[in-house]
């Protein structure tokens, strides 16, 4: 099945004698190609003495389920992919060089994981060196997948969330993803969030045995749906157009660092997965212009041999009652994913209040939607966690997790 792509704008008509705002909306549907990718994996453990302890509501210590999380993955991966493991510390060590899955003996590789105890410090940016050099020493491909899988519940010996982002994007650059887990409630989130957004990942949050099993369990499932590595946006614009914010919305809400100028904007996504839709929201600037149907620029997805693109256009009128028409899913869903950022990095009462007032932005231009409805309830959430750690950064991370939406699709 071919990849599409649709481009929707959140209106047809903007005004001759005016700078204009015009939220684009991008949806991706890579369609389903039959078979399994070539996985690249590397398993990063962290292995400081805080992983020795137990969570509240359990007693098995964190670093037995991590044991256990990463044993598992032996019995989903394929011949033909690869598997390295990495634990940290105070400093990064490797635990099983990268090799083929069927050149493994699984009995010792079992029995490295279980020597892997608790001790030390979080040296979280050496192990994603140490990871990255691994598998920069395989060969890429279209449609080969490669991944770190990090699991940490600390925070770094030194290190804090601004100091990832240069590593995260250059893992990114090269194709690489990172697939991020704070464990528990001590953790340094907004480090376990830069590190999987920058590098084009995912991040997420997780708390007990079951939910550490099914981390590297989903991971490796959906590295396996891969069906086109490192793909990307690309929006050529026209001179006087200009792209003022992005965001991707899904298929997890992310920040985005906009790459380029001079009139070409470009937006890293995540791997395309079979069946699995993503959808990126853009905020541009257009200037006045003179009555008449305007070519914007062009939207280009790049994504291996199937790329595709697609034109934006808009046209100029000065006629009130057309200028009064909007395609309002696209303004709220922008509105959406950016108030939902908001919330994913709310440390203070101010942000949540800013995303409460996004909400009731929606709800007056737009009005009870499900989307509004969604929104307020992950506001609700964050709100009412703050007082609970664990809780709080549980529904920080779900707050990314936009729910489907009946209303304006």
């Amino acid at each position: 099945m071919t990849i599409t792509m649709n481009v929707d704008l959140d209106r047809p008509y903007v005004p001759t004698d005016e700078r204009s705002t015009v939220f684009t909306e991008v949806d991706i549907d890579p369609g389903n190609q039959p078979g399994t990718a070539a996985r690249q994996i590397v398993i990063c453990i962290d292995r400081s003495g805080s992983m020795g302890s137990v969570f509240t509501s359990g007693t098995t210590e964190k670093i037995e389920q991590a044991r256990e999380g990463a044993k598992n993955v032996l019995g989903l991966l394929n011949d033909n992919d690869h598997l390295g493991i990495i634990s940290f510390s105070s400093t990064a060590e490797v635990e099983q060089d990268i090799a083929k899955f069927s050149n493994l003996d699984l009995d010792d590789v079992r029995g490295r994981i279980d020597r892997i105890d608790a001790s030390g410090g979080t040296d979280i940016y050496g192990a994603l060196e140490k990871s990255r050099d691994m598998l920069l020493n395989l060969p890429s491909g279209q449609t080969t997948t490669k991944r770190i899988l990090l699991l940490s519940d600390g925070s770094d010996n030194d290190k804090e969330a601004p100091d990832f982002e240069p590593l995260a994007t250059e893992i990114g650059d090269k194709g690489i993803s990172v697939i991020s887990a704070g464990l528990g409630d001590g953790y340094d989130q907004p480090t376990i969030k830069t590190i999987g957004e920058d590098s084009q990942g995912r991040w997420d949050h997780v708390s007990g045995a079951s939910e550490v099993l099914n981390f590297f369990g989903k991971s490796i499932e959906d590295a396996g749906k891969t069906r086109i590595s490192n793909p990307q946006v690309r929006i050529e614009s026209v001179a006087g157009v200009e792209v003022i914010k992005a965001c991707r919305r899904r298929p997890q809400v992310q920040e985005v660092n906009l790459q380029g100028g001079n009139g070409t904007f470009a937006v890293a996504l995540p791997d395309l997965l079979n069946r699995q839709q993503q959808q990126v929201m853009f905020k541009l600037e257009v200037p006045a212009r003179s009555d008449g149907t305007v070519k914007l620029g062009d939207v280009h997805l790049d994504a291996g041999q199937e790329s595709v693109s697609s034109d934006l256009v808009i046209d100029y009128t000065g006629d009130t009652s057309l200028l009064q028409q909007r395609n309002l899913g696209v303004w709220a869903r922008f509105q959406d994913a950016d108030a939902r950022t908001v919330l994913a990095g709310a440390d203070t009462q101010a942000a949540i209040d800013e995303a409460r007032q996004k909400t009731e932005l929606i709800e007056t231009v737009a009005g009870d939607t499900q989307i509004a409805s969604n929104l307020r309830t992950s506001v609700t959430n964050v709100e009412n966690g703050q007082n609970d750690p664990e809780q709080a950064k549980r529904s920080k991370q779900k707050a990314t997790e936009v729910p489907d939406e009946n209303q304006f699709n």
